[in-house]
């Protein structure tokens, strides 16, 4: 099943749950694409790969006012994030 943004932009908001972020979204999903293509030196994500861009979307997504963060604690809760999505 050959995905569109559209598709994608369903996908991940029915995934993580998000429902009004969708300019955010957009935008994510656009530069998650284009990286990637990039990386296969192709002009379309062929149907094989689209679940990296849905993947890697909501992790950019939420990772969205932490970039960078490599952890951070409070109490007895911690969280780290890999740099390599």
């Amino acid at each position: 099943m050959l995905m569109d943004n559209d598709d994608v932009l369903q996908r991940i908001k029915d995934i993580a749950g998000f429902e009004d972020s969708d300019t955010t979204l957009k935008a994510v999903i656009e530069l998650i694409k284009a990286r990637l293509l990039n990386l296969i030196d192709a002009d379309k994500v062929p149907d094989e790969l689209s679940y990296i861009v849905v993947d890697a979307s909501i992790s950019r997504f939420n990772r969205i006012s932490d970039e960078g963060k490599t952890s951070s604690g409070e109490n007895e809760v911690s969280a780290t994030w890999q740099v390599d999505d």
